[in-house]
């Protein structure tokens, strides 16, 4: 048995194909009406599952040409939807001549049972042909403008739901294309960077992320459709910041990419804070292991070379020594030094000079 999934939504098309693969049924896809129609006229299947809400021609007007088509009217048709859920949708779709209303989302096993009920329908001829009277097409194109005004108004109000989502955020969000070029963004993207309308225009977000990573994030989303990392990014200005970059991939109902979508959160603040907080413990580790090392030595010299080393780690610095000031004398001398040339042990200098006076004085 030969089945038609008719979706416009790439990864509901392979999940269902999927489980009725599993069920040992061949199957076929197309994206749309026109498509779906075309396919049935090169091979016709034995059954249609087919969404309703997709672009070009839906799934009532598909129903439609199919029960009209001498070749193709026997085939039942399925339809299987998330959108239209008003008892008017049904009674439409019955009305059309589809064998089953089947409502998203629905078990896997009720939906091959259902499958298997019209096939057997179909071959006990127990579905009933549908041949609407004349008068009547009027009255189902009244329901079928109704249907589709209504699920019109829904989506119309979820885009507009979405576009105040996308003005509003605080997350600076952006669209770009598949070269990497803008498409659009929110008030908070141009906010965090410092851009203007006219300076993002025809630019890609190299201008805040460098070319290499611009390039190696469109070479990662391309290929598995989904991007998370942390990123070093400038402003305008010049300033440095850490953000959290989430991206996704949008496609057609072809499964073609067709932009990309970006979600950036400025994480300086946090990034610093566990920055600062890394060096503390750094910083610990590398006292408590001078404590270590004293305690377990009475050699001085051997004492006093491990503080200057440690020193000079706890600032990050290349090199250390202790200055020894003579109080009779009036003279500081540089005895013990980390990484620094032998002749500092020769130094003398007097009690106000250099940096070991200040700290004197």
């Amino acid at each position: 048995m030969k089945i038609l999934i008719v979706e416009d939504n790439k990864e509901s098309r392979r999940l269902l194909r999927k489980a009725l693969e599993y069920e040992g049924y061949a199957v076929e896809e197309a994206y749309n009406g026109i498509e779906a129609l075309r396919q049935a006229g090169i091979s016709p299947p034995d059954m249609i599952i087919s969404d309703l809400l997709m672009p070009e021609m839906d799934g009532f007007r598909l129903c439609m040409e199919i029960k009209r088509d001498a070749r193709l009217h026997k085939i039942p048709v399925i339809f299987y939807t998330g959108a239209y859920i008003d008892p008017q949708d049904e009674k439409l779709a019955a009305s059309l001549g589809a064998s089953r209303f089947i409502i998203k989302p629905v078990e896997l096993e009720e939906l091959t049972k259902t499958i298997k009920e019209v096939f057997l329908e179909s071959r006990e001829e127990k579905i009933p042909l549908h041949v609407a009277p004349e008068g009547e097409a009027p009255a189902l194109f009244r329901m079928y403008e109704k249907s589709m005004l209504r699920v019109f108004d829904q989506k119309v109000k979820e885009l507009q739901l979405y576009m105040e989502i996308f003005t509003n955020s605080n997350d600076a969000i952006a669209i770009i294309d598949t070269q990497g070029f803008y498409v659009e963004y929110n008030a908070a993207y141009k906010n965090l960077f410092g851009y203007t309308e006219e300076e993002l225009k025809g630019k890609t977000p190299a201008v805040h992320l460098g070319e290499a990573v611009v390039r190696d994030i469109l070479r990662i989303i391309s290929a598995e459709k989904t991007y998370r990392e942390e990123l070093i990014s400038t402003t305008k200005s010049g300033k440095t910041m850490y953000i959290d970059l989430s991206a996704f991939s949008v496609e057609n109902e072809k499964g073609e990419v067709i932009y990309y979508v970006g979600i950036i959160r400025d994480i300086t603040s946090r990034k610093q804070a566990e920055i600062a907080i890394q060096k503390q413990m750094k910083d610990l580790n590398i006292i408590n292991s001078v404590i270590k090392d004293v305690s377990s030595s009475l050699e001085l010299e051997n004492v006093l070379f491990k503080i200057t080393r440690s020193a000079a780690e706890l600032v990050g610095g290349n090199g250390a020594s202790i200055a020894f000031y003579n109080e009779e004398g009036q003279f500081v001398t540089y005895p013990y030094h980390f990484n620094l040339p032998d002749k500092c042990k020769e130094i003398v200098t007097g009690k106000e000079q250099g940096l070991a006076g200040q700290i004197i004085e």
